[in-house]
């Protein structure tokens, strides 16, 4: 079973006032984002927060972001290099690229070389915690929000059971649904090859002409069509 993730766009805004009348930060988070990190350092829309600045003098600044696990366990603390509003007032995004790349960064190090070795956030509960400082250090403003890595089940054929060979015209194929949160949707790919003698299943799936395919978005069923040629002694796999 090939399995596609669409993540909607059902994001957390959270907005707090800052502790000096002229700061205040927002931040923006998707509750359920994908695990991938080579996804988070691509995509802007998983994670990002914006300063805002509403004095009018120019002012340096820094950005800090410590990112906790479900225990309290701070796995991350990454601070931005000194920014400047050359005069106020003014805001600036900061996305989950940018803070990527900052130098001045303190990992965990047994949780970064399993997200290294992996490329995934570990399965759980995250709380990200923003802070804008000043030059010198002190708490402008600061803002929290938190999301949760899921990793999905993955589907398992209940009927036909899976490398059986299938001799109904028109088989009624059910599966196991995954577990998902409820901004994501699963959707499903059924491939059905005919499997000749002497081949792997993996070889017949990976070689074979495809007899039939198609994509599933609601349910964990599909009917196979009577429109369709009728499957000869057809193999049938989820991949």
């Amino acid at each position: 079973m090939k399995r596609t993730w669409f993540f909607l766009s059902m994001l957390l805004c959270v907005n707090v006032y800052a502790q000096t009348s002229q700061w205040n930060v927002q931040l923006v988070v998707d509750p359920y984002p994908t695990s991938f990190y080579s996804v988070w350092q691509n995509n802007s829309s998983s994670l990002y927060l914006t300063a805002n600045y509403t004095g009018t003098i120019r002012t340096d600044y820094k950005v800090r972001i410590v990112l906790t696990n479900g225990s309290n366990k701070q796995l991350v603390k990454l601070t931005s290099p000194v920014q400047s509003f050359e005069a106020g007032p003014g805001s600036k995004t900061f996305f989950a690229g940018d803070f990527l790349s900052w130098n001045d960064a303190v990992y965990d190090n047994t949780t970064l070389q399993q997200i290294l070795r992996t490329n995934r956030f570990p399965e759980g509960q995250y709380e990200e915690n923003v802070f804008i400082l000043s030059a010198d250090g002190t708490i402008l403003a600061q803002t929290n929000g938190s999301f949760q890595i899921i990793y999905p089940d993955v589907a398992s054929l209940i009927d036909p059971q899976n490398a059986t060979t299938e001799e109904r015209l028109s088989p009624i194929f059910s599966w196991t649904p995954v577990n998902l949160p409820p901004t994501i949707s699963a959707k499903y790919n059924l491939r059905i090859v005919k499997r000749f003698q002497g081949q792997s299943i993996a070889q017949a799936m990976n070689v074979n002409p495809v007899f039939h395919e198609a994509d599933i978005t609601t349910g964990n069923l599909y009917v196979y069509p009577l429109s369709e040629l009728a499957p000869d002694l057809v193999e049938t796999n989820f991949l």
